[in-house]
């Protein structure tokens, strides 16, 4: 029964965040032309292919993950490959181009002009500047989370809570730091440009900051890591505002990625080396 249900409940979870989303998109006006009810030829099957699409995605990528934790098996670091670091973003990826395929193809002339550039996000007149706000923004968010975070560590400490912090860390942070320094690399530009073009370009002027950064975040749940979240909390509502500021996520996607790279290469590396020496 309890299989069931974990079983069950993420994919009903998903299937009605994808019709609120679909129904906030057209109250927004933000429907593509070609998801429209009785609009562009064959949106019967645009509708079912962009929103199974995305349904698959949030199930994958936010709910299933969340209604495994405590149940799933440890997963055997020795048998990940390159391929399985990716694979998520490769989803994400995927109903990206259906969501934006389906609502676009051969939909022109059809409701509101719109090209999946801007409708994602990507338009911007002046992308020096974008690149140096998103610099900034990823500096910054690193200073702001560390700050955080201590102080959070400062305050559970004088509680007399030392038990709720990280005594070591898990093996998939020691699995993640061992990687060549590339690849490390390759999955900060991978976080940066798929769950920014997910989260906020796609998701976020349809159903807006607050539901697209809770999905932004119950999808870093799987983790195991409270602290981390707390990061990730902050950084999510941070790149939200910056994309709802600039008009663009391109500062979301070079902060985000930044924020990554600092993590990966830099920060995890030298704590494992502090844990090590005590």
């Amino acid at each position: 029964m309890l299989a069931t249900l974990r079983l069950l409940l993420p994919m009903l979870l998903a299937i009605a965040a994808v019709v609120a989303l679909d129904h906030a998109a057209a109250r927004r006006g933000r429907q593509l032309p070609g998801l429209e009810l009785g609009g562009a030829p064959g949106w019967p099957a645009r509708r079912a292919v962009a929103l199974g699409a995305l349904a698959v995605a949030l199930y994958l990528g936010v709910f299933a993950p969340v209604a495994a934790i405590g149940f799933e098996p440890a997963i055997d670091l020795d048998q990940v490959s390159v391929v399985h670091l990716f694979v998520l973003h490769a989803i994400f990826v995927v109903a990206l181009i259906l969501y934006f395929g389906a609502g676009l193809w051969r939909a022109r002339g059809v409701g509101r002009a719109a090209r999946w550039s801007e409708e994602l996000g990507l338009e911007t007149r002046a992308p020096a500047r974008e690149i140096g706000i998103g610099l900034a923004a990823g500096a910054l968010g690193w200073v702001a989370v560390i700050a955080l975070l201590s102080v959070l560590a400062g305050v559970v400490v004088a509680l007399g809570g030392e038990r709720v912090l990280p005594s070591e860390p898990p093996p998939t942070i020691v699995f993640v730091a061992g990687l060549p320094w590339g690849l490390r690399l390759g999955l900060a530009l991978s976080a940066g440009l798929v769950e920014e073009s997910f989260f906020r370009g796609l998701l976020q002027p349809r159903i807006g900051i607050l539901a697209s950064s809770v999905l932004f975040i119950l999808a870093h749940v799987s983790y195991g890591q409270p602290f981390l979240l707390v990061g990730v909390t902050v950084l999510s509502f941070g790149l939200a505002a910056l994309t709802r500021w600039r008009e663009t996520i391109w500062p979301a996607v070079i902060a985000h990625t930044l924020f990554d790279a600092i993590q990966l290469l830099v920060i995890i590396p030298l704590a494992l080396r502090v844990l090590e020496t005590g």
